[in-house]
């Protein structure tokens, strides 16, 4: 139980300071109990749509947040819509079919799917940049 408060203090410390940030990066939280969303009318034209399925009880899924807001931060034309699941047993973790947290998805400008089950930031960094045709991030070290 420690390790779920913890996680979750990161989550909320994290997206806390998300709120403020002074990049590109636009960022929507939906935290509505892990009931059942309509993806179609949260997504976003004209920019590349980035899912995170995430439960702020996973220290994988805030350790993952925190990646990739580092990564996409300085991007223009980058939404990150982050859906707390809660947990599996969820309405909203059923219907996406999400067994494990992070899961990504990401969605072209036009609202195609482009990728779909990645797990880790670098992963969703990568698709990004090559939609928006921008140049690598920095190289992080292995974990």
């Amino acid at each position: 139980m420690r390790r779920r408060v913890v996680a979750a203090g990161l989550a909320g410390w994290i997206l806390g300071g998300l709120a403020g940030s002074t990049g590109a990066l636009e960022i929507q939280t939906v935290a509505n109990g892990g009931q059942s969303v309509r993806l179609e009318d949260l997504l976003a034209t004209n920019v590349v749509n980035v899912v995170m399925y995430h439960a702020a009880w996973s220290t994988e899924s805030v350790g993952e947040l925190a990646l990739l807001t580092e990564d996409l931060d300085a991007l223009a034309g980058v939404r990150l819509l982050i859906l707390d699941v809660v947990d599996a047993r969820t309405r909203l973790a059923r219907d996406a079919e999400v067994a494990k947290v992070p899961r990504f998805s990401v969605y072209d400008p036009t609202l195609h799917l482009v990728r779909s089950g990645l797990t880790l930031a670098i992963e969703v960094a990568v698709e990004v940049r090559s939609l928006l045709n921008a140049e690598p991030g920095p190289a992080r070290p292995d974990r």
